[in-house]
């Protein structure tokens, strides 16, 4: 081979290499300055961030010392400061605010400081739990000079249709750091003027109309802009095309690049089924299989340029077939976070016990991106529905919220997840409330407005209505529903 093509054949292999580690190590970049522990030396975090502002990327810029010394807020220069009430403020581009312990250290304190890069092109808002051992919190843009409140748990999210009308509302009131809505565009009016960061998602290829323009929308343009992760496929293995992606494992490796093209972190398909045990029957959608693989093999499905991560991948699971030929593709770029579906029963260790089996088995960030207590046995109706024994399945009103099963499952996993430092995001799913058979309200704290959109019946029991956060009898309402007693709950993280 002539030597000038072997040399410019090397460089291009070096270039690809150096891109892939540069956009697929962004994840884990922010992340490593997310998690700087407030312990840790003030220009270690200012350099971190220094960093982060020199590519255009989000930034955090809060340290605070141990619980009862006080402590101070690292600034950078060129970068002006606004404290919260009581700590004083300051716009000098070397400036330096006190942390008394309060608000600081308050159970309820939430916004920490307001950072404005000096093009005034973006500001970024900081907030730290009240821990000795908090990480530095995910960083959202809001308006220029302006402090808000942020929710004290930035990896709280929540999924609701742009359909619906009161999409924004419903974020807002939940108080979330984050959210998405099974499509690649946000509600037309942004929640909190922009503050709390959309993650987009593209459901299904097929499914997605314009998918060419979609994906050309969701192009990162430049280091930091639109660099929300990109959620990929909703329950390809799920055989219900009206609520599941139902795509073949091979549909969605043809597809992958397009997700692959648009430069942002990809989150994996999240599945239906288990990702930790094979299914009882085979998967219709979990074909083809993949070549010369008949059984368990350990595939690397670290990308270019990053550590191995070498997982021991089962072909009859739909996921693990998906990656294991995307492996045997060319330049294959793999899912940088695993997500998660979940529902059952009020047993809060056995999710907690899956989310741990999911890290140990793929070693990769999660988001448990819908969650919550669902009764898949309920019957309906003698005369209301007949929920599985052995477990409560009481709706959570102001008087039993602090004993209620779902609430305290509720509690115990967001507590569990907030302890883990392999979950990133999560985010609690709900349902619009299902009226008795009859059309009444299911309860008197659950008042009935409006006409209700669907009752229970023999073809529809109630196997969630424990779950929702909202009190609203309609999928689409047309002002934003009161909070439900778990709702203020959810809110309250």
């Amino acid at each position: 081979m002539d030597g000038d093509i072997v040399a410019a054949t090397l460089l291009l292999f070096i270039v690809i290499a150096v891109h892939n580690r540069q956009v697929y190590s962004r994840y884990d970049d922010r992340k490593a300055v997310r998690r700087t522990m407030l312990g840790q030396d003030v220009d270690t975090i200012v350099d971190a961030v220094m960093d982060r502002i020199s590519e255009g990327g989000p930034t955090a810029v809060t340290r605070l010392g141990p619980s009862g010394t006080g402590g101070n807020m690292a600034t950078l220069p060129g970068v002006a400061v606004s404290g919260p009430a009581g700590c004083g403020t300051s716009t000098q581009n070397l400036a330096t605010i006190q942390a008394a312990a309060p608000p600081y250290e308050a159970p309820n304190s939430q916004t920490t400081a307001v950072v404005e890069i000096p093009n005034g092109s973006a500001t970024q808002v900081a907030e730290l739990p009240p821990s000795t051992t908090a990480h530095l919190a995910t960083v959202a843009q809001t308006i220029p000079g302006t402090l808000i409140p942020l929710s004290k748990n930035t990896k709280k999210g929540f999924v609701v249709g742009v359909s619906d009308p009161t999409c924004t509302g419903k974020i807002n009131s939940l108080n979330c750091g984050w959210y998405y809505t099974w499509g690649p565009t946000a509600p037309a009016v942004a929640p909190a003027n922009g503050a709390i960061p959309f993650t987009p998602m593209i459901w299904n290829i097929s499914k997605t109309p314009n998918i060419s323009a979609v994906v050309s929308a969701l192009k990162i343009t430049g280091q930091g802009a639109n660099s929300e992760p990109l959620l990929g496929y909703n329950e390809p293995d799920g055989t219900n095309a009206s609520a599941q992606g139902n795509m073949t494992v091979g549909e969605a490796v043809q597809s992958w690049p397009l997700l692959v093209s648009t430069g942002r972190i990809l989150a994996a398909p999240v599945m239906y089924g288990s990702l930790v045990h094979p299914p009882a029957a085979p998967n219709p959608n979990c074909i083809p299989a993949p070549t010369g693989v008949t059984g368990p093999v350990m595939v690397n499905i670290a990308n270019s340029g990053m550590p191995a991560n070498k997982v021991d991948l089962d072909p009859t699971i739909w996921l693990d077939n998906f990656l294991i030929q995307l492996a045997q593709t060319s330049n294959p770029v793999f899912p940088s976070i695993m997500t998660i579906h979940w529902y059952g029963p009020p047993k809060s260790q056995s999710f907690l016990s899956y989310v741990d089996a999911v890290w140990a088995k793929y070693n990769l960030p999660i988001w448990v991106t819908e969650y919550s207590c669902a009764d898949w046995k309920a019957t309906c109706c003698n005369p209301q529905t007949q929920h599985t024994a052995g477990f409560d399945w009481s709706l959570p009103d102001d008087s039993n919220i602090s004993t209620n099963a779902t609430a305290q499952f509720m509690t115990q996993t967001v507590q569990g997840m907030m302890a883990r430092h392999y979950v990133d995001r999560f985010s609690w799913k709900e349902r619009f409330l299902l009226a008795n058979p009859d059309g009444s309200a299911v309860s008197a704290a659950y008042p009935l407005t409006g006409v209700p959109d669907s009752l229970m019946a023999a073809s529809n029991p109630d196997v969630m209505n424990q779950s929702a956060l909202f009190a609203s009898y309609q999928h689409k309402p047309s002002s934003v529903p009161p909070l439900t007693p778990l709702g203020k709950l959810y809110a309250s993280f």
